[in-house]
């Protein structure tokens, strides 16, 4: 059976009182995927084609 992993780094971890959010950059794929969590929690994910837009999307939602 073949398994694909996908390695991924952490770019930049943005935290606002309990919700944070970090931006991950993937080895084998292009883009940047960026979790958001409310007290641990993922309760939503974007992926974004530069890193840039990572950054400023996840800026806009925590401080939404």
């Amino acid at each position: 059976m073949l398994h694909i992993k996908s390695q991924r780094k952490l770019l930049h971890t943005l935290e606002i009182a309990k919700y944070q959010a970090k931006i991950y950059e993937q080895e084998n794929r292009l883009g940047f995927d960026t979790y958001f969590y409310e007290e641990g929690k993922i309760f939503l994910n974007l992926w974004l084609p530069t890193e840039e837009q990572a950054l400023d999307d996840a800026r806009n939602e925590l401080e939404f």
